[in-house]
């Protein structure tokens, strides 16, 4: 028997929770006699986290006769909770993942291809000349060059790839299932897009701006998140230092060369 379904009480129930619910009650059928659990649930004043405390009451012979449950209000808490954890992963700036949050999901997918032995690749970005923008037109100008880049990665991107803010001007995006061409591919769109952006200020000034690329592509000998960074860094610098607003790649282990 199941005391959720013959109260309807799933209805009631976050639909991603409902199942959760329904085992959680289930399992006061087996031990322990008593259990506490966090359910979103859907009221007249929208969706709620609430904690119930659920006590089995049992017969002689050991069978369940009747559930007492107890609910407590716990949204406000959640929120904050949610938030806090939002706060610790996400760039507040751009929305994009922060530093360890990217290295945390890059270095899962990174284990995933190689498990599976599927194509990966890393693009390692830096705006140009971005001291300069700061310096001139000052730091609110300098945010917003970083939010406009930010939100034109994102549009140029699938769902699976992973972006995140990893320094000051610095961006890296993960592409799971890309090899090197593809990448290179991403790459170019962008610049392209950048080419077609421009940012208004306050002033009335309207800022255009560029980023230099380097690419990096998982093989033989590039197999960790570490190696990757490496070379795409590595391609990144011969980027900035061979005229910017370009892409350059590493192959082969430490070779570097110019994107087409």
């Amino acid at each position: 028997m199941n005391f959720l379904a013959g109260k309807n009480y799933q209805q009631y129930v976050a639909q991603d929770d409902r199942q959760l619910a329904v085992a959680f009650f289930d399992s006061l059928f087996q031990s322990p006699y008593e259990a506490t659990i966090s359910l979103r649930e859907n009221t007249a004043d929208g969706l709620r986290y609430l904690q119930w405390t659920a006590h089995a009451l049992r017969d002689e012979q050991g069978s369940v006769f009747s559930v007492i449950s107890i609910g407590r209000d716990v949204t406000q808490h959640m929120t904050r909770m949610n938030l806090l954890q939002e706060q610790a992963w996400r760039d507040p700036l751009t929305g994009l993942a922060n530093r360890r949050h990217f290295i945390d999901m890059a270095e899962a997918e990174i284990t995933r291809a190689r498990r599976y032995a599927r194509p990966l690749s890393l693009l390692s970005l830096d705006l140009d000349h971005f001291k300069e923008i700061n310096d001139t037109y000052g730091h609110q100008a300098g945010d917003s060059v970083l939010q406009e880049f930010a939100a034109i990665v994102l549009d140029i991107v699938r769902d699976v790839d992973i972006v995140g803010r990893t320094g000051g001007e610095e961006f890296a995006i993960l592409l799971p299932e890309t090899d090197i061409d593809a990448a290179l591919g991403v790459a170019s769109r962008l610049h392209e897009a950048l080419r077609k952006s421009e940012v208004t200020l306050r002033s009335g000034v309207s800022l255009r701006f560029t980023c230099s690329v380097g690419a990096a592509f998982l093989d033989g000998t590039t197999v960790t998140l570490d190696d990757l960074f490496e070379q795409a860094d590595k391609a990144l610098y011969q980027a900035k230092h061979t005229g910017r607003n370009k892409t350059c790649a590493a192959v082969q282990g430490s070779a570097v060369r110019d994107a087409p």
